[in-house]
């Protein structure tokens, strides 16, 4: 009897797969019909989730507009119950979420239980982290809930590099909790969470990087470079481009690990992106979620008064999703200009900054 109630579970989780598997890919080939077309209200949902656990951070990274206290909105962690109404109405839609952008996500105590509840819908579950702290019940229970990947940011392999951007934190400590993790993983017999040793390359840090490289090799983390932004903090003030010459004393010579450095590219991208021939896939396939539920239209955005919601709605996908900012957004992309000011999106793309954003 026993045997034959567990059959039957197995086969009713099998159907419960398939059915949201199928699901999602549907909504996924209809949301690329609907971008390639540029249609400024969807039938679909978001097939990614950018879900902030918190905007607190434990360091001060000088071109983080976090780590510069420049950012508006005010500060706090998402409750469970925030996370399951978004969850609830996105998450048998999206193919991956992302549990990071404005903060440390580690300072959410909750962290591992947002995670298993995620897994219940067939998504991927990616975090970005400092790890300047990681207690071992935590780094259990990172294995063990299901996560899929973590990034880990160590952008220097001494103390002195590595503190230059990482203001307040301490690397022998980064790199301590990384072998936790990876010994975790080990201990539990668990192919999850793949970790990865990111380094985003500065001036000061360039001449390192395949030392870096080598050290992640080592641990047996994986391995990944980043270009870094200088206009995180300040986004919507003034155009990048100029703000490279007082910024310069980040960027690297090596082209390879600047993105500023491919300038004619950039503006040429630009200039077929204001023609309509190239979009912002943002505002059709992902979306961004503060802690406290308010949405806003990319990872860039930061100030309250430029969010796209400043409140979660059971009613999201009409409300917000299809709302008028949305739309008025998306029509951008088309040469439907709104009215200066109405949305953050029609200034990115005029000034040129949708060229370096990530």
């Amino acid at each position: 009897m026993v045997a034959e109630a567990g059959l039957a579970l197995r086969k009713f989780s099998s159907l419960r797969t398939l059915f949201l598997r199928t699901r999602r890919f549907l909504n996924k080939c209809v949301n690329n019909l609907e971008y390639k077309f540029k249609r400024p209200v969807l039938w679909s949902y978001p097939q990614v989730i950018i879900a902030d656990p918190t905007n607190i951070c434990n360091l001060s990274c000088p071109l983080c507009a976090t780590g510069v206290g420049s950012a508006s909105h005010k500060k706090g962690i998402m409750g469970f119950d925030m996370f399951r109404g978004v969850m609830d109405k996105l998450g048998p839609y999206a193919y991956q979420l992302h549990l990071y952008n404005w903060g440390e996500p580690i300072l959410n105590k909750n962290l591992c239980d947002l995670i298993r509840y995620a897994k219940q819908w067939p998504v991927k579950v990616y975090f970005s982290t400092n790890l300047n702290v990681l207690p071992e019940r935590v780094a259990d229970d990172l294995v063990t809930s299901g996560t899929d990947e973590i990034t880990v940011a160590v952008d220097g392999i001494t103390q002195e590099t590595y503190s230059k951007y990482r203001v307040g934190g301490n690397l022998q400590a980064v790199l301590d909790n990384m072998r936790l993790l990876l010994r975790k993983k080990k201990e539990h017999g668990s192919a999850t969470p793949k970790v990865i040793f990111r380094f985003m390359v500065m001036k000061h840090n360039v001449h390192e990087v395949e030392t870096a490289r080598q050290m992640a090799k080592e641990m047996g983390a994986s391995f990944r470079t980043k270009t870094v932004r200088i206009d995180m903090f300040d986004f919507a003030q003034g155009r990048a481009k100029d703000k490279l010459p007082d910024r310069s004393e980040w960027l690297p010579e090596d082209p390879k690990y600047n993105r500023y450095r491919t300038m004619e590219r950039s503006i040429k991208k630009h200039e077929k992106r204001v023609s309509g021939e190239r979009v912002c896939q943002d505002l059709w396939k992902r979306t961004f979620i503060s802690w406290d539920g308010s949405t806003h239209p990319c990872c860039n955005v930061y100030n309250v008064e430029n969010f796209f919601a400043t409140q979660w709605v059971d009613g999201w996908k009409q409300q917000v999703w299809n709302g008028e900012k949305y739309v008025m957004s998306r029509r951008i992309f088309s040469g439907q200009w709104p009215e200066e000011g109405k949305t953050i999106c029609s200034w990115c793309v005029k000034s040129g900054n949708l060229n370096y954003v990530s």
